[in-house]
């Protein structure tokens, strides 16, 4: 077969991959969020006479709660290797009701598809890429292609003039897609202090949640 062939893989990846299952009603029903906002604490100067400065409180570390936008890794047959975008609907226990952005429902393609999802299948939406990707990128590296609205992990195989060929090697899929389609494998450490941070799969290089970098791989 021929090496550029997108036309025919984006359907051998995404279109003739089987239906997700779709699961017995939730038991779960939303509920409204009635705890207060969060204030920030940061700078306060504490009441006692004479005080100094309080010390502000380190951020919280990252976990998902109802009304947060996500994103799922794909767990079904056919879907593995992606990552698709929600909105958690509630959390309860080591389970979470997610609404994806960009799935229809099967029995109503009118409505987004509901889901019931492990929490540890969760993580925050990673910041755009960083400067200089992906012309910076090696060949061989692990990265991201945007195929039927979500992100799938593939192999940087070589570039063009316009534009890059990866290479899906789970679903022997071959793509050549613009830059614009394409992002770093993300790698999200929640543990990190700060609130977590993002790594570049492809390089170490760490970044914020928001996206400020914050520091090269250690040698």
């Amino acid at each position: 077969p021929e090496s550029s062939r997108d036309d025919v893989d984006e359907e051998s990846m995404a279109r003739t991959r089987p239906r997700r299952e779709i699961h017995a009603p939730s038991p779960f029903r939303p509920e409204a969020d009635d705890s207060p906002p969060v204030e920030a604490r940061a700078g306060k100067r504490a009441r006692t006479s004479g005080a100094s400065a309080r010390t502000p409180d380190p951020p919280a570390p990252w976990e998902p709660r109802a009304g947060m936008d996500v994103e799922v890794r794909m767990q079904d047959t056919g879907w593995e290797g992606s990552w698709y975008e929600a909105r958690v609907i509630e959390i309860k226990g080591k389970n979470a009701r997610v609404r994806f952005a960009s799935i229809d429902a099967e029995d109503d393609p009118s409505k987004p598809e509901e889901d019931t999802v492990a929490v540890s299948s969760l993580r925050p939406v990673p910041p755009p890429p960083p400067q200089g990707f992906p012309a910076d990128v090696a060949i061989g590296a692990t990265l991201n292609v945007l195929v039927e609205e979500g992100w799938w992990d593939v192999e940087l195989r070589g570039r063009s003039r316009r534009n890059y060929q990866v290479y899906a090697d789970r679903y022997d899929a071959e793509h050549d897609v613009p830059a614009e389609r394409l992002r770093p494998a993300w790698l999200w450490d929640g543990t990190h202090p700060g609130g977590g941070c993002w790594m570049v799969l492809s390089n170490g290089k760490r970044f914020s949640r928001a996206g400020k970098f914050l520091a090269a791989p250690e040698n």
